[in-house]
């Protein structure tokens, strides 16, 4: 037996009962019932829809093409292992740069390109970069290795990378990452923050 109680509204408290048997509901009371609760209007269904709501996703970011780049791998200015590397856009701060150079920033996010042709390194770097801007992240590191083992016997990755980040538009510098983070053997990475000279 279920009991539902309601205040009509005239104040007057009264019960109505609802049972599992078939008896009929004295007409006074029903009467009293339909005076309490007054007109009612029957609620249509088709305009009530029960679908939840479609979650809106944001479009992700377009990704930027690697800049292209012809490298020149028999220049003369080739950088030995334990050389250090640094390179700044004009206009960046001094305070910003030093920070740089004494380790002071640290990576949000690092990668290692061991073992990887500079093809596949350009591919693996640009994804990192575009979606370090997307995250906003402001340091990434880069690990190159020093190239001890390669074919020429010199730091391949690290030539390379001297040369291809100075013109990325999303670097803002780059400089030889501290000994504990793999030395000449590794760029501490800084990028543009998000929106940077765009509109």
């Amino acid at each position: 037996m279920a009991i539902y109680r309601h205040i009509a509204p005239s104040g007057r408290l009264w019960y109505l009962i609802e049972t599992m048997t078939k008896k009929s509901i004295d007409p006074e009371e029903a009467q009293l019932f339909r005076d309490s609760v007054g007109k009612v209007k029957p609620l249509n269904h088709d305009k009530h829809s029960m679908e939840p709501k479609k979650k809106t996703i944001a479009p992700k970011a377009p990704q930027k093409e690697p800049p292209p780049f012809h490298w020149n791998p028999t220049s003369d200015d080739w950088l030995n292992a334990e050389d250090s590397v640094h390179f700044a856009k004009p206009g960046l701060q001094h305070k910003v740069i030093q920070r740089l150079k004494q380790g002071r920033i640290l990576p949000e996010a690092t990668i290692d390109l061991h073992q990887q042709t500079i093809d596949e390194a350009v591919k693996t770097i640009s994804f990192l970069i575009a979606d370090s801007v997307t995250q906003g992240r402001r340091c990434i590191l880069i690990i190159h290795g020093k190239g001890h083992f390669s074919a020429q016997g010199k730091p391949v990755l690290k030539n390379f990378l001297n040369q291809w980040l100075r013109g990325h538009p999303d670097v803002l510098a780059f400089h030889s990452a501290s000994p504990k983070q793999g030395g000449t053997g590794a760029l501490i990475v800084l990028l543009k923050k998000r929106g940077l000279h765009e509109k």
